[in-house]
């Protein structure tokens, strides 16, 4: 089996009625845990323990997410190694070498698009055809 250098973190709103939140790995493409909670503190630590010690704690590791509060508090005490991409600011950054952080949270964001895809109640409004 494949090594994991990176595991991407992050969430998805249902209706805005509560948060799914996925760890996936990026070479394997697999999910490493998932829960659904509240966007809130405990859901996050919740999430975070889910996901097995031995990649968690792993030198090799890094784990990658959006700037979300939670994550940039959260992330440094349950894991070794993150990386925090503020995708709004990097997308009006001119720099291409720091552009290119942007493709660091770009799996997990192509795998909520395909699950929007399947699933109408996932769809974010402004998508939406009424």
């Amino acid at each position: 089996m494949e090594e994991e250098t990176h595991v991407e973190v992050d969430e998805i709103w249902y209706k805005r009625k509560f948060v799914i939140y996925f760890a996936i790995g990026r070479k394997t493409k697999l999910i490493l845990n998932y829960h659904i909670g509240d966007r809130d503190y405990r859901d996050v630590i919740t999430f975070l323990q889910g996901i097995p010690k031995e990649i968690r704690y792993s030198d090799k590791v890094t784990f990658v997410s959006d700037s979300y509060a939670n994550y940039r508090s959260l992330l440094l005490d349950y894991t070794k190694n993150c990386l925090i991409v503020n995708k709004s600011k990097l997308r009006k950054e001119k720099n291409k070498e720091r552009r290119k952080l942007l493709g660091e949270v770009n799996h997990i964001e192509r795998f909520f698009a395909t699950l929007r895809c399947w699933f109408a109640q996932l769809n974010r409004i402004s998508l939406t055809i009424i």
